[in-house]
């Protein structure tokens, strides 16, 4: 991200300078640090992409989408365009970053956000583990958008 922001990319742009700090791997069992943690992560990631920018590159390449389409959704329409092979790829690091923020902070929690959190250290023991896991499945997917833009050029 620093080096998006550094490079001023057209097709991203830091909301909030002090997110790029922020944004910490949570080393605590606290379940409200994990939380929070997801919602810097979305808003470092997911709120700095350019909606605007991404529709016209699908508009160049005659790629339809709904105009409620939100801006995972248009990354993959970009990422899947003129690809008819079947099942379409997902950006699954960034659908994940933006559901755990919804479910575990955007919302109040509930039961819903204890089942995630069990799920979460079932499955990865702790909950540093799993943002460890989530983040590096956001690099791929990061590494996937900047190739889109790099060849849309």
């Amino acid at each position: 991200m620093q080096r998006w922001h550094s490079g001023k990319v057209q097709w991203w742009t830091l909301r909030e300078e002090n997110l790029l700090e922020r944004v910490n791997t949570p080393f605590t069992a606290s379940r409200d640090e994990w939380a929070e943690a997801f919602m810097d992560l979305a808003k470092l990631i997911v709120e700095g992409f350019e909606t605007s920018l991404i529709r016209e590159k699908l508009d160049e390449a005659k790629t339809p989408y709904g105009k409620d389409d939100r801006t995972i959704a248009l990354l993959e329409k970009l990422m899947n365009k003129g690809d008819a092979s079947g099942e379409p790829k997902k950006l699954e690091g960034l659908r994940t970053v933006q559901y755990l923020r919804s479910k575990l902070k955007g919302h109040v929690g509930g039961s819903e956000a204890k089942e995630i959190a069990q799920e979460a250290l079932t499955e990865h023991e702790t909950f540093t583990n799993h943002f460890k896991h989530v983040c590096a499945l956001v690099a791929d997917d990061l590494a996937t958008v900047e190739q889109l833009f790099a060849a849309a050029r």
